[in-house]
């Protein structure tokens, strides 16, 4: 890993940010430019792609880069099809245009299988892909246009294929970051000790953000993966029975209100990820447990919110 030279799209993001920093206490030379501004790597514009490219010439690109957030990537359609279909386009079209022998990784989503029954659950790689709204859709795009560069054009594509993902930090953006800010505002005084939430009925992992970058090395560092990959524990979670162990932990008396406005249409009822093929292949495994995640992410709120980082 020492002399590897890594492209990280999405380095500054929640996940990106762990894995740059993981891959450089390996030794790795990473590059994660910016998404705007000085020295950006626009997924929109072919052209700072191939530059980025052909100045650092990378061994290996990890693309994170996406519009992630649910909300957004309905209200704004043509922009999120844009950056995660046409970019992931982009990307893989110049990677095989100016360096062909670059390994890629693809980074993809549980969204993909959509709402799936219970009995099928843990999911295998090779599980229809339903999805239920446009990202897991324009995930799906991501896949098969790895594939098929893979296929007709002999790229080293890999594609990871991650299930829910938590971890310290300030994106409140999924349930148990929510909760645990607002934990947090309540028992500094800054909020009345009652949280509103939504649907606390579906089931999800709840992996570390360290354990999902661990298996993003792996495969970067195996020569011989290849396809598609599940990251997962194969375990889920109620989202009501992670709030209760939040709340358990917290420092006062906090009182939860279910409001019907919050629920999200879209909600898949359970999604747990089989990952045997990392596990078998390359040894991999969560080294985390999510009750001690939770904790984790409750104390770098209370930290946060009384300013300390």
């Amino acid at each position: 890993m020492s002399s590897r030279r890594v492209l990280v799209t999405g380095g500054r993001g929640f996940v990106g940010r762990r894995l740059v920093e993981a891959l450089q206490q390996r030794g790795a030379s990473v590059l994660a430019p910016p998404r705007t501004g000085d020295n950006e790597l626009d997924l929109q514009c072919q052209g700072t792609i191939e530059r980025h490219l052909r100045e650092f010439s990378p061994d290996a690109v990890i693309h994170l880069g996406a519009m992630t957030h649910l909300p957004e990537v309905l209200s704004k359609p043509d922009l999120a099809f844009d950056i995660n279909v046409m970019g992931t386009w982009r990307l893989i079209d110049s990677v095989a245009r100016v360096c062909p022998s670059t390994k890629v990784i693809l980074v993809s989503t549980c969204s993909v299988f959509g709402s799936p029954s219970s009995e099928d659950l843990p999911l295998k790689e090779s599980h229809p892909r339903r999805s239920t709204h446009p990202y897991g859709v324009q995930k799906i795009a991501l896949e098969d246009m790895g594939e098929r560069f893979a296929a007709d054009r002999g790229l080293n594509i890999v594609i990871a294929r991650p299930f829910n993902h938590v971890g310290p930090g300030p994106n409140t953006r999924f349930a148990v970051g929510f909760f645990a800010r607002e934990i947090a505002r309540i028992e500094a005084g800054r909020g009345e000790p009652l949280m509103r939430v939504g649907n606390l009925e579906p089931r999800r992992e709840i992996l570390h953000v360290d354990d999902v970058v661990a298996a993003y090395i792996s495969l970067l560092e195996a020569g011989s993966a290849t396809g598609v990959y599940n990251i997962a524990s194969g375990e889920s979670v109620r989202i009501g029975d992670a709030l209760d162990h939040l709340v358990r932990n917290a420092r006062v008396c906090i009182a939860i209100d279910s409001d019907p406005s919050l629920f999200r249409p879209m909600d898949a009822p359970d999604l747990a990820g089989d990952s045997s093929r990392i596990r078998q292949e390359f040894g991999w495994k969560p080294a985390h447990v999510w009750r001690e995640t939770l904790v984790e992410i409750l104390e770098d709120a209370r930290a946060r919110e009384a300013g300390v980082t």
